[in-house]
């Protein structure tokens, strides 16, 4: 190989490593966060018929990740809930933070 080829493949392999990085860097942060408005969270999907839920408590805090929601209660519980194992998700205007120009 020549020095050329050598040094694209290097900065390929750079650049491949630091966007890498960079979206797990990403990952880590909250979409969208804020004050729970109402909500329910189901032990399975809500398109299964025997489904058990709970509603959020007002006044918990959520935070809405890639894969997941996490619900803090006023209490300290943490509950993490994958897409699709919650509905009527509503957030308080108040107090939102992140990328709120997405449905």
């Amino acid at each position: 190989m020549t020095k050329k080829t050598i040094g694209a493949v290097a900065l390929l392999a750079v650049l491949f490593v630091g966007a890498t990085a960079w979206v797990w860097w990403i990952k880590q942060f909250p979409i969208v966060s804020g004050e729970v408005a109402s909500g329910t969270v189901w032990n399975e999907p809500p398109t299964s018929p025997s489904r058990n839920g709970r509603h959020i408590e007002p006044g918990s805090q959520v935070k809405v990740y890639e894969g997941f929601i996490l619900v803090i209660t006023p209490k300290g519980e943490r509950i993490i809930s994958p897409h699709g194992w919650y509905s009527g998700l509503r957030l308080k205007p108040n107090g939102l933070t992140g990328d709120t120009s997405k449905p």
